[in-house]
């Protein structure tokens, strides 16, 4: 069950406003005085704020060499918000007038999601500990979930009218998000969910091109013990590139006609994967699939009814 839990925040505005009333009472001999005294500090510290202007200036013009793009969203007046970057290494964000979560990979190549009831009004977005990504839904009065695979679960806040904008990822596992209406600071806790992501540096590699992989792993609940599958299904759709660890702690592959588990009948924690191939050249041109999948212990990989969670991404190679 998820759980999610309200804190007030406590005001300061009556101390301050109380502190200020008791320095306006000074008399003008001393604030006189007192003007006097600090005048010779006053004059250092206005020499000190001209020459960080000066820092700042050539700051600035550092800057002005940076690299800017920007990528067209595919509806008009979408209102963007909140951006994260995402499990599966593409970036996600909110759409407040569109209502819908969006993903944008590096190069620019957008996909958008549709949320269940209009006018939710999305606006934070944060990656969760479970392989999600998490928002608020300003005028929903909810906390979002939407997979890398574009599903959607909501969850309703105690509070009516509590406007939920920011979130963030807490170092207990919960997400902690901030209610700008009922002025609260809210903590949801996921249900361990199974999920295995795969994120790759593109989707078009040629000879001489590196590619890069990541596996990010994490556990549910039941069963508590499970087997590891990672690797790529090569161009002819019969052939496994299994990753499997290597004794000096990086990670090799096997070639073969099934999987080959990268680990078996562990208690998963949550696990990142990573592997690194430069092509040569000799590899099969074609449509490949990197996968990572979790499957219960001593179960076949390739039987559905076997698998916890399953991540693919695709990429083409070209001699």
């Amino acid at each position: 069950m998820v759980t999610v839990n309200e804190t007030s925040r406590v005001g300061l505005g009556t101390q301050r406003r109380r502190a200020g009333t008791s320095s306006a009472t000074r008399s003008v001999s001393d604030r006189s005085l007192a003007g006097q005294c600090l005048e010779p500090f006053r004059r250092a510290c206005a020499a000190l704020v001209a020459g960080l202007a000066l820092c700042c200036a050539g700051l600035v013009g550092m800057a002005d060499a940076a690299t800017m793009a920007e990528f067209a969203l595919p509806a008009m007046n979408s209102n963007p918000y909140g951006v994260t970057t995402g499990p599966d290494g593409a970036l996600w964000f909110t759409e407040f007038s569109a209502n819908k979560i969006g993903r944008i990979t590096t190069a620019g190549v957008v996909t958008e999601f549709a949320l269940p009831v209009s006018n939710r009004g999305p606006l934070g977005i944060t990656a969760g500990p479970d392989g999600a990504l998490w928002f608020t839904e300003c005028n929903g009065d909810k906390i979002g979930r939407i997979t890398t695979a574009g599903v959607v679960t909501e969850f309703a806040l105690p509070t009516a009218g509590s406007s939920p904008e920011g979130i963030t990822t807490g170092p207990d596992g919960a997400l902690w998000f901030a209610e700008h209406d009922s002025n609260k600071i809210g903590r949801i806790v996921p249900d361990p969910v199974w999920s295995a992501t795969v994120s790759l540096n593109g989707s078009a590699l040629r000879t001489g091109q590196t590619l890069t992989y990541q596996a990010t792993l994490f556990p549910g609940t039941t069963p508590t013990s499970v087997d590891i599958y990672l690797g790529v299904l090569l161009p002819d759709g019969l052939t496994f590139l299994s990753f499997i660890p290597d004794p000096g702690g990086t990670v090799a592959f096997t070639v073969g006609p099934v999987p080959v588990p990268y680990s078996t009948g562990v208690t998963l924690t949550p696990l990142t994967v990573p592997f690194v191939y430069t092509f040569s050249g000799s590899e099969p041109a074609g449509t490949y699939f990197a996968y990572a999948t979790l499957v219960a212990a001593g179960t076949d990989p390739l039987q559905d009814a076997n698998r916890l969670a399953l991540g693919i991404q695709t990429f083409e190679f070209s001699p």
